[in-house]
Parts: structure tokens; C-alpha cells; sequence
């Protein structure tokens, strides 16, 4: 901890930054309406390449997040692929709408815009997902925080770093 003692101000900012100076910004969120199908919102992800989709109320141009719907949630409500053919089930899903399974708002996490990336870190690792929602203090989607963007920040950490031991190897 004596460490920390040796960075200034501004270092501690760039190495512990608030998640709303990393995450990805709410114009590159992926996300979904309430009056969606569960078959319209498994296409998103499969298009996507998500796991997990905000599930937001647009008024103009605030956000309001609702909650989140995840491909485990879609699971639960999709026939058995076993019994079934690919056609049936994406008609079973086609049945249902997100807000028929969106999980009560207490159990999703999200983060907070002034929050510290080591905070929704150590939730991420806690809970074993890859990404939060990010809200304000008006529960408005701002935009998500996943493990690339922690990734992408640990690599602007370490990188000053990689290129001085290089450096070291050279003299």
C-alpha cells in the first residue's frame, strides 16, 4: 500500500479511472426493448455476438434501463433442442416478449458512472459475467463495461511499463 504513496494525483486517475472513462459509450450499446421476442432478441446475440442484452424504455433520447436479459434467460424459455427442431423453437420464442421474463430489477448489477473500474471489477470476477450496464444516477443507460474494456485499460497500464523493460534489455 506504501506504494500508492509514490504516484501522483493524475496517476492514480489513469490507473484506477471511473468506469464511465473506459466503458463503452450507450451510441455503441447494443439493446433491446421490453415489447421485443425472446426470438427477435436470441437473433440480436447471435448477430452480435452477445451474452447479455440491456433491456431499455426510450423517451427521446433518455434510457432508462430496466434490467438485462441473458441467453441463460432465453434458454430457460426456448424448447429442448433435443425434442425439437429449429423451427419449433425459435416459433416458441417467438410466444413470448422480454418483458414476460425480465427478472425483477433487483437481480441485475449494474454500475455507476462515477464508480471506480476496480469496483464493477471485482463484481464482474464476483459474479462470473462479462459486462455491466452502466447508469447514472437517474438509472438511465449511459452505456456497458466488459472485460474487454478492463482489458484494454490494463494494457495502457502495463504497456509503459512492457516498453521500459525492452528498453532495459537494450542498454
Amino acid at each position: 500500500m506504501e506504494n500508492l504513496n509514490i504516484l501522483n494525483n493524475e496517476q492514480k486517475i489513469q490507473y484506477n479511472p471511473r468506469v464511465e472513462d473506459i466503458m463503452t459509450k450507450c451510441d455503441k450499446v447494443v439493446s433491446i426493448k421490453p415489447t421485443d421476442t425472446l426470438k427477435h432478441c436470441l437473433e440480436v446475440m447471435l448477430l452480435e455476438g452477445h451474452k447479455r442484452l440491456p433491456v431499455i424504455e426510450q423517451k427521446g433520447d433518455k434510457m432508462k434501463l430496466l434490467g438485462v436479459v441473458t441467453d441463460k434467460d432465453i434458454r430457460v424459455y426456448s424448447k429442448s433442442y433435443f425434442e425439437h427442431n429449429l423451427k419449433d423453437i425459435l416459433d416458441s420464442l417467438e410466444s413470448y416478449k422480454v418483458s414476460d421474463i425480465l427478472p425483477d430489477a433487483t437481480f441485475f448489477k449494474k454500475a455507476h458512472v462515477g464508480e471506480k473500474i476496480t469496483q464493477a471489477s471485482k463484481e464482474m470476477l464476483h459474479l462470473h459475467i462479462s459486462g455491466l450496464p452502466v447508469v447514472d444516477e437517474d438509472e438511465q443507460l449511459k452505456g456497458i463495461i466488459t472485460r474487454s474494456d478492463l482489458l484494454d485499460q490494463l494494457i495502457r497500464i502495463l504497456e509503459p511499463f512492457d516498453q521500459l523493460s525492452k528498453k532495459e534489455k537494450t542498454d
